[in-house]
C-alpha cells in the first residue's frame, strides 16, 4: 500500500495538466494563425505554449497541492496517514483552514517551472 499511496491523485493530476495544456496550445495557435495575427513561426509557438502552460497549471495546481500534502503527511504505525483520510479529506481540511487560495499555493513557482 505504501508504494501506491497517492497514485489516484497523481493520475488525476497528470490528466488535469496535459489536457488543458495541449488543448489551449492547439486552439490558440490555430486561432491566431487563422486570423493572420502571427505567422506559423517560433513566436506563435512560444505564445501558445505559455498560454497552454498557464491553463494547465490553473487546472492542475489544486491537485498538486493535495497530492504533496498526502505524500508529506506523517505515517502512523498502522501504515496510514495521520493527518488526512484521503484526497477529499485533505482538500476539505485545506479549504477550511486556508480558503480557496490555499489550493493555489506555489502557483507562481510551478508556472515558472513549466511556462518559460
Amino acid at each position: 500500500v505504501g508504494m501506491w499511496r497517492g497514485t489516484a491523485v497523481s493520475m488525476c493530476r497528470s490528466a488535469m495538466v496535459t489536457g488543458p495544456h495541449l488543448t489551449t496550445y492547439t486552439a490558440l495557435k490555430e486561432a491566431v494563425a487563422a486570423r493572420g495575427w502571427l505567422a506559423d513561426a517560433p513566436p506563435l509557438h512560444m505564445l501558445a505554449s505559455l498560454a497552454g502552460a498557464f491553463a494547465g497549471v490553473c487546472c492542475n495546481q489544486p491537485l498538486d497541492v493535495v497530492r504533496n500534502r498526502l505524500y508529506n503527511q506523517p505515517i502512523g504505525p498502522d501504515g496510514q496517514g495521520t493527518l488526512y483520510a484521503g484526497a477529499v479529506d485533505c482538500a476539505k481540511q485545506l479549504l477550511r483552514s486556508e480558503g480557496p487560495l490555499g489550493l493555489y499555493r506555489g502557483f507562481s513557482s510551478h508556472y515558472l517551472r513549466v511556462g518559460p
